[in-house]
């Protein structure tokens, strides 16, 4: 199927429909969402909620876990668009949800959920899931949503850069995934037995060694790099761990 004809057609069909010249045509017309929309999530990665061609109206949930150690609020950012960056994406608001409870990092969920009508009206609701805190925003058709030739140059630009953006996805979910490791290996400086103090200081060193390389280096390695050197300090982690194992017989966790 040609793109441009299908375009074309769809719109002449259209047309009929809106003028009443429709009594020939066998066909349901359906609104869909024009583009994909979704939020923010940790690294800037555009997270889809509804995809681009959902029947409309439509309603859909996603539940998403605090990034931080005691985070009190979350910063939901709305954006339409295909590419999977949210900096390449058309921005249509943000709103803060406070008064989550001080917990470690992703111990808090918070529900986010997208209610688009059938006149094109974004509704974006987040609530924390143990006391029940929820704000809304409401955003309409003419408020900071892309003209018809804006949407389908979006489209066009998506697949041009469809492989750039995959390696911009893939290295932050690695920096995501590495730093979630470092700070597992962490934590477990003082859970697992058998552990000496110089074994726990070998362990912090790892992890600093790796939370340093990834503020210096991020910007100028790829998706594989970083997944490179996350496997060469686990190799150094598990010979500590191997080794405690060894002196208690097996290492257990707290």
């Amino acid at each position: 199927v040609n793109p441009d004809e299908a375009v074309a057609y769809g719109a002449s069909i259209h047309g009929a429909f809106l003028s009443g010249q429709n009594r020939d045509l066998d066909i349901l017309l359906v609104d869909v969402a024009p583009l994909t929309l979704g939020v923010e999530t940790y690294g800037g990665i555009m997270d889809p909620i509804i995809p681009r061609q959902k029947t409309v109206p439509c309603k859909q949930t996603k539940k998403y876990y605090t990034a931080k150690d005691n985070q009190t609020s979350v910063l939901i950012k709305v954006y339409e668009g295909e590419r999977k960056m949210t900096s390449d994406n058309n921005k249509l608001g943000e709103f803060e949800l406070s008064g989550i409870p001080p917990k470690p990092r992703g111990m808090s969920e918070v529900k986010v959920t997208f209610s688009l009508d059938k006149d094109g009206i974004l509704s974006v609701a987040a609530e924390e899931n143990s006391t029940g805190a929820a704000r809304t925003i409401t955003i309409t058709n003419n408020k900071g949503r892309l003209t018809q030739d804006e949407l389908e140059a979006k489209i066009k630009e998506a697949e041009q850069f469809k492989k750039q953006d995959e390696e911009k996805r893939n290295k932050v979910k690695e920096v995501n995934e590495t730093e979630e490791y470092l700070y597992a290996v962490r934590d477990s400086e003082e859970k697992i037995r058998g552990l000496t103090e110089n074994d726990k200081k070998e362990l912090e060193l790892i992890c600093t060694e790796g939370f340093d390389w990834l503020e210096e280096k991020e910007t100028d390695v790829t998706s594989e790099d970083v997944r490179n050197q996350r496997h060469k300090w686990e190799k150094r982690v598990m010979v500590v761990y191997n080794r405690a194992n060894s002196s208690a017989g097996q290492y257990q966790v707290d």
